[in-house]
């Protein structure tokens, strides 16, 4: 980080903020343009690293300027601060960047921050500095090594005993409503389910896709899954990602806001990318997600992402990963066996990935899911939708502990109930947070030991778990209306009662109180004894 301090006789523009004459603010190294290289010093001295129990009862300020997928993986370090640091957060982002850390529990402020703010503040924690090299004579760069590791070894939240928990090694994202609204005024919204999502190409060429494969990419993942559609986004005026299928949702070059991919990456069944904000969005969704690697590699990113499937052959570059900061190192890239002559437009290790193998990842035994993790996640199932009786989807998916992998159940409301349990015990779970017939997202069992599943596994796997669905009867609608009409009509009976009889009316109060808390009761034992048949 860097002092600067604005001399010039005019403001100046810093994302979203100006900056104002004879102000200092603290800026990203990386900002070197015209004037912020000129009157500015490095400032170590005024940050204050964060470690546990700093900031208990005081402020930590968190600064993320810069990417938009380095601005999503940090909310899953801006959670953690959240809720372990003891006090509160503020958060210095760009204000078109802000909205991605709502319902975190944050302050979000647009960036930078005045010197004398920061130097009020209890902690730091300088996320520029932390994602881009160094930060008070640190080597923490962009170099082999998870960066979630790295950034929590910094804070002094992980140590060689001590691990941070893997949720908070990962984006965490939430969909609102007017994330939709961009969508409905082209009238590309809803799309046709089941859907998967591809995503063209990343910031630049070193981490994209090339163009002609993903084409390949998609009508072979389009003949391999037939009755999904390939819903295509991305942003390039400069890419012709035109496909012609009557499955294809065209999608690309249609969102101007990032938030309104964020209900069509949640509501994929996969999503195939690049390392880029949508993989990175896509894992704080819950999304499964194949993505594509080359002068990164995925233990780099993606290594706590429990549903990740990356795509990644560095063995036809001996540089590979090679982690450029500025466009492809092509003294380097000469030297992959899969070279092209002249400049390299996209990274040797990244070509090497078939459209072949992007669809053996989505089968989902085929191949080790994610690089990491403090087990090592593999062989994981991708989501699986299934049908209720009523005709309401159920998502199946997985969720990391710290023992393994457990079920969690997620209500439309909220409700939440993590077992470490099997698919049989759907009925009894269901039952408990009163959730039959409705939207429940199932996240199947595994243990440490990973399990690998064939097709045929796969196909017996869900049918196991519809037969348990489907045991899920709810009391048959003419037993229900009886008991309601018994209630209201014993109800009705002991205010007439009270009005025209002799009884008085603080026992029909009471009769009346009595009626409403037993049926309750029947009506649960009926949908047990009806459930467990």
């Amino acid at each position: 980080m860097k002092l600067w301090t604005n001399k010039t006789p005019g403001t100046h523009k810093i994302d979203d903020n100006h900056c104002w004459p004879l102000v200092t603010y603290v800026l990203p190294d990386e900002l070197t343009g015209h004037p912020f290289n000129q009157d500015f010093f490095p400032c170590p001295h005024k940050i204050k690293p964060y470690y546990p129990g700093r900031s208990t009862g005081g402020i930590t300020a968190v600064y993320r300027s810069g990417a938009l997928g380095d601005a999503i993986m940090a909310t899953g370090i801006v959670r953690y601060l959240v809720e372990k640091s003891g006090g509160t957060v503020d958060v210095y982002a760009p204000a078109r960047n802000l909205t991605l850390y709502g319902g975190l529990g944050a302050r979000l402020i647009p960036l930078p921050a005045v010197a004398e703010a920061w130097e009020a503040y209890d902690a730091h924690v300088p996320l520029d500095d932390l994602f881009s090299g160094k930060v008070m004579g640190s080597e923490l760069g962009t170099g082999p090594g998870c960066f979630w590791d790295r950034i929590y070894k910094w804070m002094g939240a992980e140590t060689d005993e001590v691990k941070v928990d893997p949720i908070y090694k990962r984006p965490t994202l939430t969909v609102i409503a007017t994330d939709l609204d961009e969508l409905k005024k082209q009238n590309k919204w809803p799309i046709p389910e089941p859907y998967f999502v591809y995503h063209v190409n990343a910031s630049g060429p070193t981490r994209s896709y090339p163009v002609e494969q993903g084409k390949a990419a998609v009508l072979a993942l389009l003949e391999e899954f037939p009755t999904h559609h390939a819903v295509i986004v991305g942003a390039s005026p400069s890419v012709d990602f035109r496909l012609e299928h009557k499955r294809v949702v065209d999608l690309f070059n249609c969102t101007g806001q990032f938030r309104s991919l964020l209900p069509v990456l949640q509501g994929a069944d996969f999503v195939v990318c690049p390392d880029s904000a949508v993989l990175h969005a896509s894992a704080g969704l819950g999304t499964a997600t194949v993505s594509i690697w080359g002068s990164y590699a995925p233990t780099d990113r993606c290594q706590y992402y429990p549903l990740s499937f990356p795509c990644y052959e560095p063995s036809v570059c001996p540089h590979a990963p090679c982690h450029p900061q500025m466009g492809l190192p092509q003294a380097k890239c000469k030297d992959a066996a899969n070279r092209t002559k002249g400049t390299q437009l996209n990274c040797n290790a990244i070509r090497a990935v078939t459209a072949e193998m992007i669809v053996a990842r989505d089968d989902c035994g085929a191949g080790q899911g994610s690089d990491g993790g403090a087990e090592g996640v593999s062989d994981l199932t991708l989501p699986t939708k299934i049908m209720l009786r009523n005709g309401r989807k159920v998502e199946c998916a997985v969720e990391p502990s710290d023992t393994g992998y457990q079920l969690r159940f997620q209500a439309e409301d909220g409700k939440t109930l993590n077992l470490n349990e099997h698919a049989e015990n759907l009925l009894a779970v269901c039952h408990h947070l009163n959730m039959v017939g409705k939207k429940v997202a199932i996240e199947t069992y595994h243990s440490i030991t990973p399990i690998p599943m064939t097709r045929a596994e796969q196909a017996r796997h869900r049918s196991d778990l519809n037969k348990a669905l489907l045991a899920t009867k709810p009391t048959p609608w003419w037993v229900r209306l009886v008991m309601k009409l018994a209630v209201w009509a014993a109800v009705i009976g002991i205010i007439a009662d009270a009005i025209i009889g002799d009884t008085p009316w603080y026992k029909a109060v009471a009769y009346i109180a009595t009626i409403l808390i037993i049926v309750p009761f029947l009506v649960l034992e009926m949908q047990e004894k009806d459930g467990g048949k």
